[in-house]
């Protein structure tokens, strides 16, 4: 029997009083089953109110979704919208041990913990997340330095690792060279390339992983301090191994090849009498980065940095980054063509120059064009289709971008 008590809780509920005493036997039977439905039956598998838990363990973060039953593809989307980083480049691993924290994800014995994704979660599941690149990825980036002297801009060499300790003549027309320094993942070989892969990195060393390939630790490890505030009152760079400045010429022949000599400590050029350029009321430091070469030839705009350049993310293959210190009237961030985003009409004829020289010099040495990712397949990029480039098959445009 119901009581008169009924009432609405605070909460729209309906709260119903049962005067227990004044029911039949038969009615005592019937809400004691009742109540045991309630209390002992689990919820069904796979609804969305079942909490799953995704952890970055390279990163400090995690995310828990309501991903039961779910696919991983779903997932996966879900945290590029909570993070940002686009779903290409999340890896995502079922934690099967509670020692295993991915930082040796690329090895073959955890393959079978991958997550394909078509894969459903399940409830119990706890997903380890790891974003691109990690350890056995090998991806590259263009880069470039010009300084204006206070009469015109001048290019500075190719930055390199520390002195050389060894060179192999390889294949190709291309030549490897190795150097007396531990680096940590991130690093160059003197010819105007960023190289990134993490599985070079000391095996205890872990922060150049994912979003830790940064462009502040790249330049770290070529002698390059970024120094802001606190430290300095604007954002500055201290070139620990000096500044030097080459010719176009020069550049071309050391990013060839053809200038080995370059690529050391002892390699002779017009010397900047400072270490340090900082950021004044006149001149300022930019950086200008394109995610692909290929919005630099087909005069995409690109991004304008000009505060906190360190964090400038390194883990896409083939971008462009060119660093520039001058007027601040010199760089603006308007229109879609290169030619407006430089207002220095030289320059921008000389970085075009320079950027179509190192992509040449690719192109004939090794082959950067079709590297491949700790697995076997193609590295994500904007313009990959079936394993190619759109070096190789120029339909593809920017506007087939993914992001």
């Amino acid at each position: 029997m119901l009581s008169r008590h009924s009432r609405w809780a605070s909460d729209n509920r309906l709260t119903v009083g049962i005067d227990i005493g004044k029911l039949s036997m038969r009615g005592k039977k019937i809400l004691m089953l009742l109540i045991a439905l309630v209390l002992f039956v689990p919820p069904a598998s796979g609804t969305d109110t079942q909490v799953v838990e995704f952890i970055l363990p390279n990163h400090a973060s995690s995310y828990e979704l309501a991903a039961a039953g779910k696919t991983v593809a779903w997932a996966a989307q879900r945290l590029a919208d909570l993070s940002g980083i686009p779903s290409e480049y999340l890896l995502l691993y079922r934690r099967q041990d509670w020692l295993f924290d991915g930082v040796v994800v690329a090895n073959s014995h955890l393959a079978t913990n991958r997550l394909a994704l078509d894969d459903r979660l399940a409830d119990s599941d706890v997903v380890n997340v790891f974003v691109r690149p990690v350890t056995g990825d090998h991806i590259h980036s263009i880069y470039n330095v010009w300084i204006h002297d206070g009469s015109a801009y001048r290019l500075l060499r190719p930055f390199y690792d520390a002195e050389l300790l060894s060179k192999n003549d390889a294949h190709g027309g291309e030549t490897e060279y190795y150097f007396a320094k531990l680096h940590n993942g991130l690093h160059t070989h003197g010819k105007g390339l960023i190289h990134v892969h993490p599985w070079t990195s000391p095996l205890w060393f872990h922060a150049t992983d994912g979003l830790g390939a940064t462009l502040e630790h790249w330049l770290d490890d070529v002698g390059v301090k970024i120094r802001q505030y606190p430290y300095r009152p604007t954002l500055s760079l201290e070139f620990s191994n000096g500044i030097y400045f080459v010719s176009k010429t020069q550049f071309k022949n050391i990013i060839a090849n053809k200038d080995v000599a370059g690529t050391t400590r002892s390699y002779t050029a017009d010397k900047l009498s400072t270490k340090m350029l900082a950021g004044d009321n006149d001149n300022v430091w930019t950086a200008l980065h394109w995610k692909h070469y290929l919005d630099f030839e087909n005069h995409q705009a690109p991004d304008v940095i000009t505060d906190d350049l360190g964090k400038i993310w390194l883990g896409r293959n083939l971008a462009v980054v060119v660093l520039v210190y001058g007027p601040r009237t010199d760089i603006v961030a308007q229109g879609a063509d290169f030619a407006t985003t430089v207002t220095d009409d030289s320059l921008n004829r000389d970085i075009s120059e320079i950027v179509a020289a190192k992509l040449d010099s690719m192109k004939t040495g090794s082959d950067y064009f079709s590297l491949k990712q700790f697995d076997g397949g193609q590295y994500p990029s904007p313009y990959a289709v079936d394993g190619r480039y759109a070096a190789e098959d120029k339909q593809y445009r920017p506007q087939d971008a993914k992001f």
